[in-house]
């Protein structure tokens, strides 16, 4: 995937895989964490990170599948054209999503596994950072404001706000 991206032969989006295989990284740092540490609740808080697991991996492909249907038809679907928008608002849901759960234990953290459980929360914010990018420099492909593009503005105002509190509380 790496080489795709790098890639100008062969036409995939970057930025999507991109954060979505970031915020799984943090994912699986957390894991780590997790098997590490001694985690109460272990047990319910390692089915969500399995089902963040599972939702980003299917975002990846979930966004290139969607550039590529939306790059045949020149962008011009505004149903499809949602996609590209609508993906990237679920890998930023996700990454706070797991956000959330990694500041829920890092009280618990042991001293050994502290950096990875810092590296996971740093990449969490990169994807949330990234995502957000994406998703507003997609408004461009809708011609006027509707209902869709106004509702969007609103997540990302909400996503915005939410990154801000973990970033203020030093998550």
């Amino acid at each position: 995937m790496a080489e795709l991206i790098g890639s100008t032969e062969e036409t995939i989006p970057g930025g999507g895989p991109t954060i979505a295989i970031t915020a799984l990284l943090a994912v699986q740092l957390l894991k780590l964490t997790y098997n590490i540490s001694d985690i109460k609740n272990y047990q319910e808080q390692k089915l969500a990170l399995d089902q963040l697991e599972t939702t980003l991996l299917q975002a990846v492909d979930n966004d290139v599948e969607a550039f590529l249907e939306n790059n045949e038809n020149h962008f011009t679907d505004q149903e499809q054209l949602q996609e590209i928008i609508d993906i990237p608002l679920s890998i930023v849901d996700s990454a706070l999503t797991t956000l959330k759960i990694a500041q829920q234990i890092k009280p618990q953290i042991s001293p050994t596994v502290k950096a990875d459980h810092q590296v996971a929360i740093f990449n969490l914010i990169t994807s949330c950072k990234g995502g957000i990018s994406i998703i507003e420099s997609n408004y461009h492909f809708f011609p006027a404001e509707n209902e869709y593009l106004t509702e969007v503005k609103k997540q990302v105002t909400d996503f915005k706000k939410r990154l801000n509190n973990y970033e203020n509380t030093g998550c």
